[in-house]
């Protein structure tokens, strides 16, 4: 890594959208520019990874996975061109956690907002999290509609019944009446957690992501709220927590930067050459558009 990003990770160099100069020679198509970021950030990054994810075929893979998902964002690409520290902080998330980011497999998204690069969790990826503790069997989450059977107990015999009825009112997310999650350990004893759709409601008021995915994947984001409150009691690494504590995606008010630790790590990878924005294109924030989210 250059001499140059190491002091913007240590904090030392301020870093802004205007913060680099082009380098002679380099491509200047946003690809361009950021290919080399990546390739870089992801060698570095690939040390924190578990052993059986460093094989070299993994780190190109996940090299590539991270470019494909710029390329096909064009207001993703340009906040990552203009601001490469969000790129930093959200490719060092997954790396830590070993996270795949194929859009496919819905487990995390790279978002742009507030003018960087962020790492989302879906609650898809919270619940492969809590798998990997080894004491979990199971977590789902499901939505109650009008003309369920539903019915929720605490107390010394806490437990969750729900009989759907498939086939009689409309089940759509504009019907739903709230939504619980489940998680079922090894042992066979269960957590869970249930929430009403004023809840919920309160819940994407106090987000940051308080339209696009809640407007157009309103069950999704409401499995995750209730995903997210249980997870906060079940098992989990310390990376897990971490990233769960800062994560955006459900029920915080708040949005604070994971950090990076800049002490060296190695191998260490060539130098990479600095990024350029055009002055006279100024960023746009209209330009952020959301990915298809998908939970």
């Amino acid at each position: 890594m250059s001499a140059n990003l190491q002091q913007m990770i240590s904090g030392s160099v301020p870093l802004s959208p205007r913060h680099a100069l082009a380098t002679p020679g380099v491509d200047q198509t946003p690809e361009g520019q950021i290919a080399p970021v990546v390739g870089a950030l992801v060698s570095q990054y690939a040390t924190m990874m578990p052993k059986a994810s460093r094989t070299p075929d993994a780190i190109e893979r996940m090299k590539e996975i991270a470019l494909g998902i710029l390329r096909t964002n064009r207001g993703l690409m340009r906040v990552a061109t203009s601001n490469p520290m969000g790129l930093c902080n959200a490719l060092l998330a997954a790396a830590k956690l070993d996270i795949d980011l194929t859009p496919a497999l819905g487990l995390a998204y790279l978002i742009p907002r507030g003018g960087e690069v962020c790492f989302q969790l879906s609650y898809r990826g919270i619940i492969e999290l809590a798998r990997r503790s080894g004491k979990i069997s199971k977590v789902y989450a499901e939505l109650v509609f009008p003309g369920d059977t539903f019915e929720a107990s605490r107390g010394t015999d806490p437990h969750i019944a729900h009989r759907p009825d498939y086939f009689g009112a409309e089940r759509s997310d504009e019907q739903a009446l709230g939504v619980y999650a489940v998680a079922v350990y090894t042992d066979g004893t269960t957590d869970f957690e249930v929430l009403s759709r004023d809840e919920v409601a309160r819940a994407r008021a106090v987000s940051k992501v308080r339209s696009g995915p809640w407007d157009d994947w309103w069950g999704e984001m409401a499995k995750k709220t209730a995903i997210h409150r249980l997870a906060k009691r079940l098992p989990k690494s310390r990376e897990a927590a971490q990233v769960l504590a800062l994560d955006i995606g459900a029920d915080t008010p708040t949005e604070p930067r994971i950090r990076i630790d800049a002490r060296p790590v190695a191998p260490q990878p060539q130098a990479m050459p600095a990024l350029s924005v055009d002055p006279s294109q100024p960023f746009d924030p209209a330009d952020e558009g959301e990915p298809e989210f998908k939970g």
